[in-house]
């Protein structure tokens, strides 16, 4: 099959070093951006407070496949903030993971959010959210103040203001050009050349993928197959 695609390679000041079709127009990366997000684990402080591990940081960056595995991290994350499946807003949906689907099916078990392929992310926004002292409820909301940081996030490593819509799983979702967003790339590959701020939550975040690639996607991927085979 062929498919046409735009891409774009930047440099981390911006500067387009290799550019197929428009990349000047917005886009939604949508889950792309989950490693940017799960930064405010790091800015806010919850790593530390909570206890969290780099396995936990790891699925808050993941489109994951919903597997038992990637449920019980879940479940672990939500039980050291004091909360539970019914906190997440992201809704449910039946494991990527065919065998994980089967086995819940042959035991008659109905999916529930820790299943649902956001639920790492969700964890780490209500994390950030209780270690700002903000309220769980309507962490979601694109004013809470967990969203306006995840915005003044991207914004820093990308160099533009996002554009905002919601996303599949209720939480906003960020509209860049493929220009600004590999500048946001690049820092996330070298995060010694993005602002001060950044440069160690960028680092940890990054490593907690590459240890982890199981938990960013999940046996079998390909986001998680390329991690565990292409040198590092």
């Amino acid at each position: 099959s062929r498919h046409r695609v735009r891409a774009c390679v930047s440099d981390p000041n911006g500067r387009v070093l290799l550019a197929l079709g428009d990349i000047d127009e917005p886009v939604y990366p949508r889950s792309a951006v989950k490693p940017f997000q799960a930064l405010a684990l790091y800015l806010t402080g919850a790593v530390e407070r909570f206890g969290l591990t780099e396995e936990e940081v790891a699925l808050a960056t993941a489109s994951h496949d919903g597997t038992p595995r990637h449920v019980e991290v879940a479940a672990r994350f939500l039980g050291k903030l004091g909360l539970g499946p019914e906190h997440l807003v992201c809704g449910v949906h039946p494991p990527f993971s065919r065998e994980a689907r089967a086995a819940l099916e042959a035991q008659g078990l109905a999916p529930t959010p820790l299943h649902h392929n956001c639920s790492g992310k969700h964890a780490g926004m209500l994390a950030a959210a209780l270690a700002l002292g903000a309220p769980a409820e309507g962490y979601h909301l694109p004013d809470h103040p967990v969203q306006r940081l995840n915005l003044a996030t991207l914004e820093a490593l990308s160099g533009a203001r996002p554009g905002l819509a919601t996303d599949g799983c209720s939480v906003p979702t960020f509209a860049l050009s493929l220009a600004r967003a590999a500048r946001a790339f690049f820092l996330l590959a070298d995060p010694g050349r993005a602002p001060e701020a950044y440069r160690t939550p960028l680092l940890r975040v990054r490593e907690a993928m590459r240890r982890h690639p199981d938990l960013v996607a999940g046996p079998g991927s390909v986001d998680t197959l390329l991690m565990e085979r292409l040198p590092v």
